[in-house]
C-alpha cells in the first residue's frame, strides 16, 4: 500500500511472525503504492506493480536491491508469472491491457488490449489461456497465450443492464 514496502510473513505453529520487509521507497507522500507481486523462488526475484507510479519493480530477494524499474504506462494492479517462469503477465487497471514482460530479455515484449479496469487475472493449469476480470465493463477476457490474443468475451454481469464496475473484481 502507501508504506511503499512488502512485508513477508512466516506462518509459525499457526501464527504470522513478521519475516523480512521489502522498501521500494519513502512512504507517504511518496506515490509508489505497491498493487501486486509475483516471486521467482528460484531465480531470487520479487515482481512487484504500483498504481502511483506505475512501474513494474523487480527486486534481489536476498540483497532487497531494486535490480530494474519499468514504467508501465498506467496504474498497474497484479502480475503472475507464466507456468514456465519465462514472462511476466501484467494487468494495467489504468490501461485496458495486459503487458507481457519476458524474464529472458528483461523488457515488455507484447501486450493485449482486454475490457476495461483489468485487474485479476488466473491462468488455466495448463498455461494455455488467461482468464482477465474487466472490472468496468463487467466481462472477462479469455486470452489464449499462445497467440497472445483475446479469444473470447465473457459476460459477467448479475443481470442485463447492470451497472458498470459491479462484478468481476
Amino acid at each position: 500500500g502507501n508504506d511503499n514496502c512488502i512485508f513477508q510473513f512466516q506462518l509459525l505453529k499457526g501464527k504470522l511472525i513478521a519475516k523480512d520487509t521489502f522498501r521500494l521507497g519513502d512512504p507517504w507522500p511518496n506515490r509508489i503504492s505497491v498493487t501486486g507481486i509475483s516471486v521467482n523462488n528460484s531465480k531470487g526475484v520479487l515482481y512487484a506493480v504500483t498504481q502511483m507510479d506505475k512501474c513494474l519493480y523487480i527486486i534481489d530477494i536476498k540483497s532487497h536491491r531494486i535490480l530494474k524499474k519499468v514504467p508501465l504506462g498506467a496504474e498497474g494492479y497484479t502480475c503472475q508469472l507464466s507456468h514456465d517462469k519465462s514472462k511476466l503477465y501484467i494487468s494495467l487497471w489504468g490501461g485496458e491491457k495486459i503487458l507481457i514482460y519476458g524474464i529472458q530479455s528483461n523488457e515488455i515484449i507484447h501486450s493485449i488490449p482486454v475490457g476495461s479496469h483489468p485487474n485479476d487475472f488466473c491462468q488455466r493449469r495448463d498455461g494455455k489461456l488467461l482468464y482477465v476480470a474487466n472490472a468496468e465493463d463487467n466481462t472477462v477476457s479469455v486470452v489464449n497465450l499462445q497467440t497472445e490474443r483475446v479469444i473470447e468475451t465473457l459476460d459477467a454481469a448479475l443481470f442485463p443492464g447492470s451497472l458498470t464496475g459491479s462484478t468481476t473484481n
